[in-house]
């Protein structure tokens, strides 16, 4: 834990000292269990939800999320300090939406709900990526994320479900693969061979199961590997251009919902961030 610790507190100082633009003992004043109010001001304040929701973390040898686990934790606590009642990070979300309406009900939405539950669940959506070639070792870091959402569910009897909500899908967040070997990058000179069209759909359907529960989380799924399997036909018909290195065949082979490693590890490719 203490190493853990030291990792979590370091990255995220160096975060805010650079995109916050902190100083240092601005930066260790948030991280510090001691000191309870932050010396700094409201533009340093806002600068600092600014600067937690634009962050993506990767651990490349997740383990059991130790490391993951800790990043939301003190995350939490650092908008809990420069953000107690949430109004900067409310305001920051509802800005970000055009629709008038649309706004206005995701007001009343947020106001109901708890917000350390909706800011976890954002932080877990947005910011958090691990990666393994364990799969136990996925498999336990998403449960440790499971769990961490469900201490903060809100029951109510008077709602559908008692107002429990579906747990995310973390299979694009948590992904069991080697992350010493990239995918093979398009070749200019094989980039027609590549099946480009379907790669993208590919990609679509990776962002919509984020999002997806239920009959709509099956009906993602099946498509994903519907067009898993064109890709590798595609791949098979361009065999003579060395299909076996192709990102088209690599990608058909992979199965993110199975329970096996995969040979190669993609940031953008696998979580969508660059």
């Amino acid at each position: 834990r203490p190493i853990v610790d030291y990792m979590v507190d370091e990255s995220l100082k160096q975060h805010l000292i650079s995109s916050a633009k902190l100083t240092e003992a601005e930066a260790a004043s948030l991280l510090s269990y001691q000191l309870e109010d932050p010396t700094i001001d409201e533009s340093q304040r806002m600068a600092v939800v600014d600067a937690l929701d634009s962050i993506k973390i990767i651990d490349p040898a997740c383990g059991s999320g130790a490391f993951p686990m800790g990043i939301l934790q003190k995350m939490l606590f650092i908008l809990q300090k420069v953000d107690p009642d949430s109004q900067r990070w409310f305001d920051k979300k509802l800005a970000s939406i055009g629709d008038a309406a649309l706004r206005r009900d995701l007001k009343a939405k947020l106001k109901a709900d708890n917000f350390n539950y909706v800011h976890k669940l954002g932080i877990i959506r947005e910011a958090i990526y691990g990666v393994d070639i364990q799969p136990i070792a996925v498999e336990i870091s998403k449960l440790r994320f499971f769990l961490s959402l469900i201490v903060d569910e809100r029951v109510s009897d008077d709602k559908e479900n008692r107002g429990i909500e579906p747990l995310p899908n973390l299979e694009f967040k948590f992904v069991c693969a080697n992350s010493l070997i990239g995918l093979p990058k398009n070749d200019d000179q094989k980039s027609f061979s590549e099946a480009t069209s379907d790669i993208e759909i590919l990609k679509s359907l990776r962002d919509d199961y984020l999002r997806s529960y239920g009959s709509e989380k099956k009906r993602v799924q099946k498509k994903f590997l519907e067009v898993q399997s064109k890709m590798a036909k595609h791949a098979l018909s361009w065999a003579l251009w060395g299909s076996e290195k192709s990102q088209t065949m690599k990608l058909s082979q992979w199965d993110p919902f199975a329970e096996e490693p995969c040979g190669w590890f993609d940031p953008e490719w696998m979580f969508g961030i660059k």
